[in-house]
């Protein structure tokens, strides 16, 4: 029996717009909690620390118009964006009060977060 809970995670996601844009995101972690009190009344602080990337690529064709009559070739616009955030680490709690759960996490990275959420459970 360990004295904390972990996981390794793993996300990737992909979001296609049409053909214009392709984005791609991946996370690959690992996460420690313990839960202090009972099923109904507890708190939970956990951490985490995740590898990440994410990309954009955007492409569509840029109809220029005509000049003196003479239609004109598309321009052809294509360039990629990667994300600035590379790992992170999480800190965090969560709360919870019979049905009602609460929690709140600061993200530590290039960029830094801050959520918060309510959730209904039993």
């Amino acid at each position: 029996s360990l004295p904390v809970d972990f996981c390794f995670s793993y996300f990737m996601q992909t979001m296609n717009l049409g053909d214009y844009i392709t984005a791609n995101a991946s996370t690959f972690g690992l996460n420690v909690s313990k839960t202090f009190g009972m099923k109904f009344l507890s708190i939970t602080p956990y951490a985490g620390y995740m590898l990440e990337s994410s990309n954009m690529e955007f492409k569509y064709s840029y109809e220029v118009g005509e000049v003196n009559g003479v239609a004109l070739d598309p321009v052809k616009v294509k360039f990629d964006i990667d994300g600035k955030n590379t790992n992170r680490l999480t800190l965090g709690t969560t709360f919870r009060l019979g049905v009602f759960n609460f929690n709140a996490d600061y993200n530590i990275g290039k960029y830094n977060s801050f959520t918060a959420g309510f959730a209904l459970g039993i």
